[in-house]
Parts: structure tokens; sequence; C-alpha cells
């Protein structure tokens, strides 16, 4: 069996169907071209056409129809653990590749109505060999804690005729460049005031010297190139899923609608090899430009202007006020890794199997987390130089870097301990909740009238590790702000905090 280094994951008829024949062509010469920068940089590529029947026979699967997320699904994971490969790219946005769907552990609390989870998590997953396997069966987020692999997504863009902006993409990736660790210690870090303790954690952490973070308001759109010239950016804003913009708020009275970054700000504005990891509702949604007057995602304004990474969430997000949780340490870990020299694929993947290690057990509201935030961007792209590190060269005859394949080897193996090890809480709540929600707002410091609905009770998940754990969750509302109360109860003893809508 011959490995690969870098695992290319498309659809031909999808972007025949969008592009038609000359467009997928061009498409096609593009991935050629990246293809031959990567075996200049030492890795080996391997193109997976999801509804090649050569691919198929030799994975001994069905061609994927178009749009079909769970033979996708399947379909990656077959070719993973063929081909061992230690990055997976997935070429095109969700109408290409679709994305997998997960439960959505907090449906209908605290007006979450997100109906499931968008997610690219299950591509870098062991997938369970329990899951049924059909797109009308949505994937329990509850098993997918064996976080293995690194993956990141080039997305072109929703309902697209024309495949410039992709080929724009491909070329960023083709001929990106490598930098001095102190290129990226420079950080734009932007923030609805009413977070300004919880941003100003965050950004302080990072390597490097602490930034100023702008607070919105007062700022607003409008930025100037000098002031996004930073090629590390770090936004903590409320986002929508009509919108593109992402918003200020001046405190938890203020209503939120000051724009704080528009997609307008950043085309053609920032520094080429930008990296942005941010928190905002709906950060990385694929959004149809069509549906959005003709503008583009905020995430893709950053890519089609030659940032190399985006990190966002698809979907409803969350954190604390002041402290670092949920969507602030996602975030916070994978900027980290990006300034330390990884790639930006290992970084997530560090991230994810990192905020596992640190929190010790899940509760739904990390369940959603895990699953929500994705990477846009090739995942192999190394955007900080590494002092020292010699140029890896492909073995004789072919086949995976050996370093690269060693490390990839050790990340595997501690996600599948990970998942085999740490305590998480089912994705569905109890039918009878052991505590009420009054209770849990007083114990978060909160007035019982804080409350707007009932608590749910989640117990362990029925394939997890047995630590004795309750989890409770409650609607609260206080000072404007929707939110949720959390609880990990072990041993009747509770720990319980308080965390924020990002939209």
């Amino acid at each position: 069996m011959v490995g690969c280094d870098k695992l290319v994951v498309t659809h031909l008829g999808a972007l025949r169907r969008k592009y038609g024949t000359a467009g997928a062509a061009r498409v096609r010469t593009a991935l050629d071209a990246l293809d031959a920068a990567d075996r200049d940089r030492g890795l080996t590529s391997r193109l997976l056409l999801l509804d090649n029947a050569s691919s198929a026979k030799a994975l001994k699967v069905a061609k994927v129809a178009d749009g079909d997320w769970a033979a996708t699904v399947r379909t990656v994971d077959r070719a993973a653990a063929k081909y061992l490969p230690s990055y997976i790219l997935l070429v095109g946005a969700t109408d290409v590749v679709p994305q997998a769907r997960l439960r959505n552990p907090l449906r209908g609390i605290d007006g979450d109505d997100d109906p499931y989870l968008p997610s690219d998590l299950p591509y870098a997953c062991d997938i369970p060999d329990t899951w049924a396997g059909t797109s009308a069966t949505l994937l329990d987020p509850s098993g997918l804690l064996s976080v293995t692999r690194v993956v990141g997504r080039l997305p072109d863009l929703v309902g697209a005729t024309d495949p410039e902006f992709l080929l724009r993409l491909l070329d960023t990736a083709t001929t990106y460049q490598q930098r001095a660790s102190s290129t990226y210690q420079q950080v734009f870090s932007l923030t609805a005031a009413a977070w300004k303790g919880s941003t100003t954690l965050s950004v302080d952490l990072l390597p490097g010297p602490a930034p100023v973070t702008n607070l919105s308001p007062p700022r607003t759109t409008g930025w100037t190139r000098a002031e996004l010239k930073a090629r590390t950016h770090f936004v903590n804003c409320h986002g929508g899923d009509t919108t593109p913009d992402w918003f200020g708020q001046l405190d938890s009275n203020a209503p939120v609608d000051t724009v704080a970054l528009s997609p307008e700000d950043v085309d053609g504005r920032i520094t080429a090899g930008t990296v942005v990891a941010a928190e905002c509702c709906y950060g990385a949604m694929h959004q149809d430009p069509a549906d959005l007057g003709g503008r583009l995602p905020m995430m893709w304004a950053y890519l089609g202007s030659a940032a190399y990474a985006g990190v966002g969430s698809s979907t409803t997000a969350y954190g604390p006020a002041d402290g670092n949780g949920q969507a602030d340490l996602v975030c916070r870990f994978v900027l980290e890794g990006v300034i330390a020299g990884a790639s930006t694929g290992r970084a997530l993947l560090d991230a994810r199997q990192r905020y596992l290690r640190e929190l010790g057990a899940l509760g739904p509201e990390d369940l959603k987390t895990l699953g929500q935030f994705d990477l846009l961007g090739d995942p192999s792209l190394q955007p900080v130089r590494v002092p020292g590190r010699p140029k890896q060269v492909v073995p004789k005859g072919g086949g995976p870097v050996a370093a690269l394949t060693q490390r990839r080897a050790v990340l595997r193996a501690a996600g599948r301990a990970l998942g085999a090890t740490v305590p998480r809480s089912s994705s569905s709540p109890a039918r009878r909740s052991e505590v009420s929600a009054e209770e849990l707002a007083v114990e978060a410091g909160l007035r019982a009238g804080a409350a707007t609905g009932t608590a749910l009770t989640f117990t362990e998940g029925r394939r997890a590790p047995r630590a004795g754990y309750r989890f409770h969750v409650a609607p609260v509302r206080a000072a404007g702000r929707d939110g949720l109360v959390i609880a990990r109860e072990a041993d009747g003893q509770r720990q319980v905090s308080t965390i924020w809508r990002k939209g």
C-alpha cells in the first residue's frame, strides 16, 4: 500500500454542475499546480474524486452521489484509514463537498434553534462503527472525541458559477510563503466592548507582546489597511446567520447594532498570509452571497484576500464574558499553535485535543463547541518558519515523509486515547431534570428570576467512560444578555458557571 502525505478530496460532478466542463477543467489544472508545489515542499499528494469509479473501487465503496454528506464521510474515513494521510484537504464549499450533520445537544435551549451542526469534525475523526451511515441519521457528537486527523477546507462560493474565487484560493495555497514567528506575534484584536475582559485575557496569553484590543463600540466599520496589517487576527464579536457582518455591543444592556467589521473592510485590505480566529456565531457558516445581497461572507473575504486560514463557527457559539471557555479556548489554542510553527491544520487538531485534555469532562455545550469550529484553508500551510528545521525530502520511490508520518502517528494515538478516556455528556437530555433552573441561576450568582426556561439534565454518554458525572444546563437572561448556566456535578458537588451567546 502506498500512502500519501496529503489527501485532496473533491467531487468532480459537483464542480461540473457549478462551473461546466471547462470550468471544472481549470480547477483540475490548479490542483495539479498545487500538487507540484507540494512535491517541491516534500509532500506527496493523492487526489480523491468522490464520484470517480476507480477511486471508489480502490476503497471498496460506491461512488458518492452529488450532495450525499453521509457517503462523503464514509468515503473519506475509508480513504484516511487506507492511505494514512498527514493532511486532508477538502476542496469546495458545502455544495461540492458537503459538511457532515451532527446532533445539536443544545437545540431548543436559550433559543438555540440550530437544527443540527454542519461540521467538518467527522472528517478528522475515527467514525464510530455503530453509526448507521445514512443522511437521515445525524451523527452523535459524543461519539466524535477520537480526533485523530488534520483536516481543512478550501471553499469556493456557495452557488457560484465562475471558478475564479476557488482558483484564487488554490493559487494562495500553491504560492504561500513562510515567515518569521515575530511576524505573527503582531495581533489585530477586536471585541464587542461587553466582552473586553474575556478577549483581553485571550490575546494576552498569545506569544509575543500584548496587543491593544479594539473595542466596538466605539470602533466600527471603516478599518484602514494600516490598522488591519497584522497577520494574526483575533475577533470576539457577535455574528448572525443572515448577515456577513460581525457586530459590537457596548455593554450587556446595549443593543447589538454596531457593525464592528464588514467584509468590505477586509476585502483587498488585509496583509497576505493573515490567519484569523473568530468566536462569532456563524463566523464560518457557508453562506450564499445571493442571500447576502451579493456580499462576500466574512471568512471568504479573508481567504479571497490571500489569508492563509480562518477558524470559525458554523452555528451559535458560546463563551464567558470575562474568563476563557468554549469558543475562547478553541480560537486561542489554534493561534498559539500557528505562532509556534504548526501547520494551520495541525494547530486545529492540537487545539481540539487540548480542549479535551484541559476540560477533563465535556458537557453538552462543549460537545457543540468541538463540533462547530472548522478550518477554512489548506491545512498543510505552515505560516511560521521554524529556524533550524531541515527541508523534508520525499523518500526514494515515493511515499510519506517519515518525520511527518511519525508525528501524525503520535497524534492519532493521542486522539484515540482521549476518545476512550474523556468523560462526556450524552447529546440528548434525560427525560427528567434533577435540578431547577432557578436553583442553578442562584448558584451562578444570578437572580432566580434570571432563569428563562426549565433546566435540563444530561447523563454521561452511553459509550463514554463512566465517571459519575451529571451535566445540567439552564437558559438565563441577565442584564440584557442571553446565555446558559452550565454545571458539572459529581459526588453531590456542582461546579457552576455562566456562558453567553456570541450572536
